[in-house]
Parts: structure tokens; sequence; C-alpha cells
């Protein structure tokens, strides 16, 4: 696969996902996944090039009121990861 340097600001910003990370068992972190869309450097005019990036939002002790839906989250990421896990899909 070529290696394509991109000097230029994404044309367009597309947000795919939340998930939320465990920061040493005291804070819980959120991320937001976003698709960025570029100009092609070879061919501004014709095509694009798409790469998907991870950003993080905030980082929240779990005792704070503003952590209780990351918490609430993490707890619904684990039991559909269980689900799959003891399913097989």
């Amino acid at each position: 696969m070529p290696l394509l340097v991109i000097n230029e600001e994404p044309v367009e910003e597309k947000h795919v996902s939340w998930f939320v990370r465990d920061s040493n068992g005291f804070a819980v972190q959120l991320y937001e996944v976003v698709e960025l869309k570029y100009k092609h450097p070879q061919a501004p005019d014709d095509a694009f090039v798409y790469k998907f990036e991870t950003k993080c939002c905030g980082n929240f002790f779990r005792v704070e009121p503003k952590a209780a839906t990351l918490v609430l989250l993490e707890a619904s990421e684990k039991a559909v990861q269980q689900v799959f896990k003891d399913h097989s899909f």
C-alpha cells in the first residue's frame, strides 16, 4: 500500500462512534472515532482519501457526576462483549 502525505485540512469530518476506556480504575476516558475526508494529493478534483482517527474527549473521575453516563456506557460495552463471547456470533 503506498504512503500518502497529506498536508491539507480535512474537507469533511464525520462522527462514527463513541467508546470509553478505564484509566487506572479511578477514572474513565471518553473517546470519539471520526472519519476524516481529504482531497487526494495527486488528484484533488477527482478523488478523496479517508482516514479514521480516535480523539480523547475527556477524562473523568468515576465519583464525579459527569462520569455517570460514561460508566453506564462502559457497562453496556462490557455486556455486549460478553454476549458475543458467550454465543460466538
